[in-house]
């Protein structure tokens, strides 16, 4: 019961922050998507799962470069307005948003995807337990060498526990690429951030 009542609560406070504000985090693709849509062209990419995709900024850009997006997040409003965006549009035949709270798992067959994308979604708001839990759930639902994509945040303001070193012990059943520590710019605000270009490997 208690569960339930910090789920309904999370949920609550994103849906109400989107009521308010829309586009909170910003107007448009993110620089980290530019990045990441180059890397998935050269590897061939078809299906990406965009995790914590929000009000769909980047699943919107993806989709306009031919990729088959499954967009997903837990809020019911931040997905009514990707929703209202990609309704008239060509963009409604690959796009697909999907609410679904990550943390009991995710919907899919195993090795259903070429990519897993997220951008700004870890550490904030997740156990240490559940982040490790949807590391593995990446994991499962990516093909081999099936590429994990993610820009997260860094710093004792988020997290006591979230940086380089734990990182790259959690993803070991992963080839990291590059890890590339950054500063980046998100609407009004500032973050620091490791930006993760790696793929899974058995």
């Amino acid at each position: 019961m208690i569960m339930q009542e910090i789920e309904d609560m999370e949920q609550n406070f994103w849906d109400e922050l989107y009521e308010i504000e829309p586009e909170h985090f910003g107007t448009g693709e993110s620089e980290f998507a530019i990045k990441c849509s180059e890397v998935m062209k050269e590897c061939k990419v078809n299906r990406v799962l965009d995790i914590g995709c929000g009000y769909g900024r980047d699943s919107i850009f993806f989709g306009t470069q031919g990729f088959n997006v499954f967009a997903l997040d837990y809020s019911h409003k931040a997905l009514s307005i990707l929703n209202r965006r990609i309704s008239a549009s060509p963009l409604k035949k690959n796009v697909v948003p999907i609410q679904y709270d990550i943390c009991k798992g995710m919907p899919f067959d195993d090795g259903y995807f070429d990519a897993v994308y997220s951008f700004l979604l870890f550490p904030v708001g997740f156990s240490e337990t559940e982040i490790e839990y949807i590391f593995s759930e990446i994991y499962r639902v990516l093909q081999h060498n099936g590429l994990f994509l993610a820009c997260v945040r860094t710093g004792k303001e988020v997290s006591s526990f979230f940086d380089e070193k734990y990182i790259r012990s959690k993803l070991k059943m992963f080839h990291i690429n590059t890890l590339n520590a950054r500063n980046i710019s998100v609407g009004r605000y500032h973050f620091n951030v490791i930006e993760i270009f790696s793929r899974r490997t058995a």
